[in-house]
């Protein structure tokens, strides 16, 4: 069984962030967003790599799909919250 979403060190997140960068991956799909990563800084960190390196977001089980307009406004949406709760937790 692989390990949960709770961090971004893990190795096989590791390998697939690397074969991402490497252009080796076009779609990453997964169960549920939270099988990926629990912290909304964490998966907004991930989904820059996959903005930056063309790599579809798809979640099965969840109205998620880089796909689709509204797919690709969920993480833009996604990484503005964090960046201001990052802010806010910062005062």
């Amino acid at each position: 069984m692989g390990a949960g979403g709770g961090t971004l060190e893990r190795p096989a997140l590791q390998r697939l962030l690397s074969d991402i960068e490497d252009g080796l991956v076009d779609v990453v799909v997964v169960y549920k967003i939270d099988r990926l990563s629990r912290s909304l800084m964490d998966f907004s960190k991930l989904v820059e790599v996959f903005d930056r390196n063309n790599v579809t977001f798809v979640s099965v089980t969840q109205s998620f799909n880089t796909t689709t307009s509204m797919g690709r406004l969920i993480p833009i949406r996604i990484g503005h919250d964090s960046g201001r709760l990052h802010k806010s937790s910062a005062n």
